[in-house]
């Protein structure tokens, strides 16, 4: 196909954002996978169905976009130039969160079992929220602009009485509690945790948005009967995840442990359901920031005791004779791997790490400026002065002045 690079590049962008997305052939029974079990949950037993028997009359240069009585979403449209028909289905994805009250009104509809209605909120858990459908269709009216030559419709598709792909006798009453579909949903919850902690401990914050963007409050089971604790139970959980990915991601304690005691602190002022997602990501964000300004994880070891050192006692004797004691090593080996590693001598890298702490420190206080530049390790204040402006453009005191008054 003369777009393939493009379809490839679709569905690589649609799977970051944790959208799934398929290529079928329609007369080809459907897999599993495209309702991510639910079949199996509701206990049909046409497993031999294919996509022509849910839709038999799809026209080409078409994009249709489906939702169902369930508040399932899926678009999906017939690729064009293909030696085979081929069919691209983007989906299932909900517009909003399902609320608890919801998933039982559902598990009615489909008539399943009490113990059957874990399995289905653990379902709702797992698929992702496109609360502005915006940007999904954006992207997809540009690939059908392309493939179609510019020349194709959108159809709205609202099925009131089944579930799309889902067998039609499904109103029967079936007592399947085998538990399958719980521990498929509940694999890929870990699998989604892990690739979440993968990417914190990457300073990914991109990668760790888009995943959180299908967070879910139905993930977390509700162990106390209080739902504001059991939340805040489950935050302090991810407060300890997320340490521990940044640690991973060669963060030393001395920074994670001031990060994670705020937030410990931080939590227990939380007095909001509504609250939590946000300040979830607030520290997922906070979390892949240490990793990008504090990793050490691609240094030697005796570069990393040297950065930790600068780091923890800025105010401290940084020489290179000093520096090169902690690992015993000449001066001169120290100097030139110190330079290998980081990209600058030692003194540019002390320098540049005691400017950015007398600047927060004129920000934030009203020090003079002989006692920021104590602060900060240097005791000759003209030498202060002077590494200071040929840093910023500015003495201490017009950087001061141009922060208070800007």
């Amino acid at each position: 196909m003369f777009y393939d690079k493009e379809l490839a590049f679709l569905q690589r962008v649609l799977s970051e954002c944790n959208i799934q997305n398929n290529l079928i052939f329609p007369d080809e029974p459907i897999k599993e996978s495209l309702d991510k079990g639910l079949r199996s949950l509701i206990g049909g037993e046409d497993s031999k169905k294919s996509f022509t028997d849910f839709f038999p009359d799809i026209s080409p240069k078409t994009v249709y976009h489906l939702s169902d009585v369930f508040l399932m979403n899926y678009i999906f449209f017939q690729l064009p130039r293909c030696e085979k028909e081929l069919i691209f289905i983007i989906g299932p994805y909900l517009n909003a969160e399902v609320s608890h009250t919801e998933i039982f009104e559902q598990g009615e509809k489909m008539a399943l079992s009490p113990g059957s209605i874990k399995q289905l909120q653990i379902f709702y858990s797992s698929i992702p929220q496109i609360k502005d459908e915006h940007m999904l269709f954006g992207m997809i009216n540009s690939f059908s602009e392309l493939i179609f030559d510019g020349n194709y419709e959108i159809s709205d598709i609202n099925i009131e009485n089944s579930v799309a792909f889902i067998p039609k006798h499904f109103e029967e009453k079936h007592e399947n509690d085998s538990g399958i579909l719980n521990f498929q949903l509940m694999e890929e919850r870990y699998r989604f945790e892990n690739d979440l902690i993968e990417a914190v401990s990457q300073g990914n914050s991109h990668k760790a948005e888009l995943m959180m963007a299908r967070f879910s409050t139905l993930s977390f089971e509700n162990r106390v009967a209080d739902k504001l604790r059991n939340l805040k139970n489950y935050c302090i959980i991810m407060n300890t995840l997320l340490r521990k990915a940044a640690e991973n991601g060669g963060v030393h304690p001395i920074y994670l442990d001031s990060v994670s005691s705020e937030f410990a602190r931080q939590i227990e002022s939380v007095n909001s359901l509504t609250n939590i997602p946000e300040f979830m990501l607030n520290m997922l964000r906070k979390y892949c920031l240490l990793v990008k300004k504090h990793s050490v994880k691609n240094y030697s070891p005796i570069v990393q005791k040297a950065i930790l050192t600068i780091e923890s006692d800025i105010a401290g004797n940084l020489t290179l004779n000093e520096m090169a004691k902690l690992s015993n090593i000449s001066p001169g080996y120290f100097s030139a791997l110190f330079k290998k590693e980081t990209g600058k001598t030692l003194t540019d890298y002390v320098n540049e790490k005691r400017i950015n702490r007398a600047k927060h420190l004129l920000r934030t206080t009203t020090l003079q400026v002989q006692t920021v530049a104590q602060h900060c390790g240097i005791l000759d204040f003209h030498y202060f002065c002077r590494v200071f402006k040929n840093s910023t453009g500015k003495t201490p005191t017009q950087y001061r002045n141009s922060v208070t008054f800007d």
